[in-house]
């Protein structure tokens, strides 16, 4: 009977380390799923269609000026599944120049992503976006969404830009993890960490995070973490009945970016 329990206790020995292997080495694929450019948003977003050669990568994006030349740039990073052009008509309803590129791999953009590239990439193209239109990180708003959340405190902890807003964020992508694997070695295992807790210290523009309070993708208190342990002054909105999904067509989101852009444009 022993040797039968112990023979047991090997078997699921190796195939839980089995397991692990097999989430070390696909990880990557486990984090990003990037999204074709649908055809009618292709055509309807033609005018505004840019392009930038990055690291050796081309990456495709859109850019489209506010009709005001003082307006604030609002730059836009999406989240894992997003294909960024989404998001355009209801930005450029903020009275904002509006910036957003698709992650390598995502869209039209050339690559393969990861957390050292969506970094690398964002840094570059903001500089690069901001010496085109004439402007200083201090006319810039970032916006990050669910996985663009880390994108945009990275950028945000390198640049001393105006403000940022975080959609869904939370404070390290382990903790994410951990959170849906408990019994599983998420720490150790993890390449791409997007720490953004360990930055938030640095930081002292003023935030606005929006929350989902049915989040079980990102569950709210991971947010409300980083807000905790951002040195700027901080606007939180937990938005009742929300999930991770349908939160942006919530009837409190829009407002709530459109009053945060405002108070900044006019700062």
């Amino acid at each position: 009977m022993m040797n039968f329990v112990l023979g047991l206790l090997s078997l699921l020995l190796l195939a839980f380390l089995a397991l692990v292997g097999v989430a070390y080495f696909y990880q990557d694929r486990m984090l990003f799923h990037p999204t074709p450019v649908a055809a009618d948003s292709r055509d309807k977003l033609a005018p505004w269609a840019v392009s930038s050669m990055i690291g050796g990568a081309r990456l495709h994006g859109w850019y489209a000026p506010a009709d005001r030349a003082d307006a604030p740039l609002l730059v836009y990073y999406g989240g894992n599944a997003e294909e960024v052009s989404w998001n355009l008509p209801a930005l450029r309803e903020l009275g904002v120049a509006v910036l957003l590129f698709n992650y390598r791999g995502y869209g039209l953009s050339e690559g393969e992503p990861s957390e050292a590239a969506l970094k690398a990439d964002a840094l570059a193209l903001l500089d690069h976006w901001l010496e085109q239109t004439g402007r200083s990180p201090a006319e810039t708003i970032l916006m990050g969404r669910s996985l663009g959340s880390g994108v945009a405190t990275y950028v945000a902890s390198q640049r001393a830009v105006r403000g940022v807003i975080l959609v869904t964020p939370y404070d390290s992508l382990v903790r994410v993890g951990q959170t849906h694997y408990p019994w599983f070695p998420v720490s150790t295992l993890m390449r791409n960490r997007f720490e953004s807790i360990k930055l938030a210290p640095q930081l002292s523009m003023p935030l606005l995070s929006i929350l989902a309070e049915q989040d079980r993708v990102v569950p709210p208190a991971l947010g409300r973490r980083l807000s905790s342990a951002w040195q700027g002054p901080v606007t939180e909105l937990e938005i009742k009945g929300a999930d991770h999904i349908n939160l942006t067509s919530a009837p409190d989101y829009q407002p709530a970016l459109k009053k945060f852009v405002d108070d900044l444009s006019r700062d």
